[in-house]
């Protein structure tokens, strides 16, 4: 990747080269031999254009506008926008953009573009400049971006083009050492290679050309002696910054210019893997998968499947499926009660089993856990650091050294996250983890089964009384009560705080289970449905506007004691 005139350009090492000036122009080029094999919006390459217009699945269309549709990528759909017919252009708005000073410098003669107008057609670019820039209202910058796409096929073909900038007022400032020229290198030399001009064979391209004495250094001009370091045929800037190269397993340096890179041996830590983020290699935490069950239980399997089942029997949330050793083995499992009614049952215990220990958290003891059978004040950590509980937050929090942490806020709500590398190996209420949500509600033998009740008991702990599976009538209740902004109706509000948590769906499906909760409580039961919604949002990244004091539920105030927030109605 390379800077060529105003243009970044890829090529490749099989002839494929892509050209962008970072808004209105790319550009792309194929060798011969691709002649009949390419598809989508550049066409087929097979010098016919009567079949150019082709979808997909091979027919023709003649509607541009179907066409373009067919060749849409199907997971940006969300930010396309809604088709407009152009606007008409006034005729005396057409006159002036036609005129020497506008589009009309194209077809002067003579004139810059004169030598070029004769072997590049350019009725059909006059059309279109004409067209863009009375749609713009005469933009300024929409022009000579038009006329500097033209000045570039001019070039491609060897065609000399003459100065045009200053007599549309298009001129540019260029970035401080280096100046303007309409014909400049399309290979400019660089850090990287600085002979890079004495063997281009690509015509020139009109940019900004480094002055004398000077030389390209990523996107700035810099004296030849302060150029950084290469390293695997790629340039870094001078810079106190890490860099990881070859897996993560070492870590460089370009701290003195013209210098080899300082590397030494690297490694990413526990629950970090290497990869690419944002166009940089580095160590990054693990990708998770996450799983709820929250108020009258409402459970969200990995794989984002919903349901709702009443039952207060111990149950399998998750537990590790998959051949032995392969992965730290380990259990979840929850214990429902009933509280307000039999139609109504909340998270009472929630176990977890790893490392041969048993960490129990209940609903009654609010600074303790259960290891083995003890009672144990928090925080508790195994030596080695491979397991822990601590506060986090409103909940308690047990969290292993391979990825697995599991949240409880003793009294309505649970939240598991496990590492990719659990993907489809699980079991449970929470799913397999596996991408699909058509397959979750497996049975401990592998069936599938259709009804979250089935699904439910079929992972119930034996052990569990025969009654805990009874569910009574929910009371009636007048639920529109709860839909105002100030109650349920916050979480589907589409400017409220929670209007980035998720699609109108998702925030629906919420809304919902709230109402319900809300319903069996006898409208106490807000807050905390609030908070668990808030809390799968900010796992996701999501960052939330003030909700509680919107919702009336207080505001949260850090007192003395360490890992202790309380809620306070001020």
């Amino acid at each position: 990747m390379r800077k060529s005139g105003f243009s970044m350009m890829i090529d490749t090492d099989f002839g494929v080269s892509v050209s962008y000036t970072g808004n209105q122009h790319v550009e792309i080029g194929v060798p011969a031999r691709y002649q009949n094999v390419t598809c989508g919006l550049c066409g087929s390459l097979n010098g016919n254009q009567s079949d150019d217009f082709s979808t997909p699945n091979g027919s023709l269309v003649e509607s541009v506008t179907l066409f373009a549709q067919s060749w849409q990528v199907k997971n940006f759909v969300d930010h396309c926008g809604d088709i407009q017919p152009p606007p008409t252009c006034p005729l005396a708005k057409l006159a002036n953009y036609s005129s020497s000073e506008h589009c009309g410098i194209l077809e002067k003669s003579p004139g810059p573009f004169a030598k070029c107008a004769q072997m590049v057609p350019v009725s059909s670019f006059m059309e279109v400049c004409l067209n863009d820039v009375c749609t713009s209202g005469g933009n300024r910058t929409v022009l000579c971006n038009l006329l500097h796409i033209y000045t570039e096929r001019c070039q491609a073909a060897n065609i000399t083009v003459g100065q045009w900038r200053e007599k549309t007022q298009c001129e540019v400032t260029c970035p401080e050492n280096s100046h303007y020229e309409v014909c400049s290198t399309a290979c400019p030399a660089s850090c990287l290679d600085s002979t890079a001009p004495l063997f281009c064979s690509k015509p020139c391209r009109e940019g900004c050309s480094c002055d004398k004495g000077y030389i390209l250094s990523g996107g700035a001009c810099v004296p030849l002696s302060h150029c950084g370091c290469t390293l695997n045929n790629q340039y870094y800037e001078v810079s106190n910054e890490e860099i990881l190269t070859d897996s993560c397993s070492k870590k460089c340096f370009c701290r003195q210019p013209s210098h080899p890179m300082e590397c030494q041996e690297h490694a990413c830590r526990a629950q970090e893997t290497c990869r690419v983020v944002d166009g940089v290699l580095g160590c990054h935490a693990e990708e998770v998968g996450n799983s709820w069950v929250f108020g009258d239980p409402h459970y969200v399997t990995f794989d984002g499947v919903a349901f709702d089942y009443e039952g207060t029997c111990t149950y399998t949330l998750s537990r590790y499926c998959g051949p032995l050793n392969k992965l730290p083995s380990f259990t979840v499992k929850v214990q429902n009660e009933h509280r307000t009614s039999l139609a109504a049952s909340w998270i009472y215990q929630v176990e977890v089993e790893v490392y041969g220990q048993q960490i129990v958290m209940m609903a009654d003891q609010y600074d303790k856990i259960q290891v083995n059978g003890l009672l144990v004040n928090l925080p508790f950590v195994l030596p080695a650091e491979k397991l822990s509980a601590y506060y986090h937050g409103f909940s308690i929090h047990v969290q292993t050294n391979f990825g697995l942490s599991v949240s409880y806020d003793w009294s309505y709500s649970v939240s598991m996250s496990v590492p990719k590398s659990y993907s489809g190996l699980l079991c449970g209420l929470s799913g397999n983890f596996n991408g699909n949500q058509k397959d979750d509600f497996q049975n401990p033998n592998g069936g599938l089964l259709f009804s979250p009740t089935a699904f439910s008991n079929s992972w119930r702990e034996p052990n569990s009384p025969f009654h805990c599976t009874v569910v009574g009538l929910p009371p009636s209740c007048d639920e529109s009560q709860y839909w105002p902004l100030h109650s349920c109706g916050i979480i589907r509000d589409p400017s409220g705080p929670f209007q980035l948590c998720g699609d109108p769906a998702t925030a629906q499906i919420h809304f919902e289970n709230c109402v319900k909760d809300m319903c069996v409580t006898s409208g106490s039961s807000l807050c905390k449905t609030l908070g668990a919604y808030a809390q799968q949002c900010q796992s996701r990244g999501i960052a939330l506007q003030p909700w509680r004091e919107k919702a009336g539920c207080g505001k949260l105030v850090q007192i003395y004691n360490p890992g202790v927030t309380v809620i306070v109605n001020i």
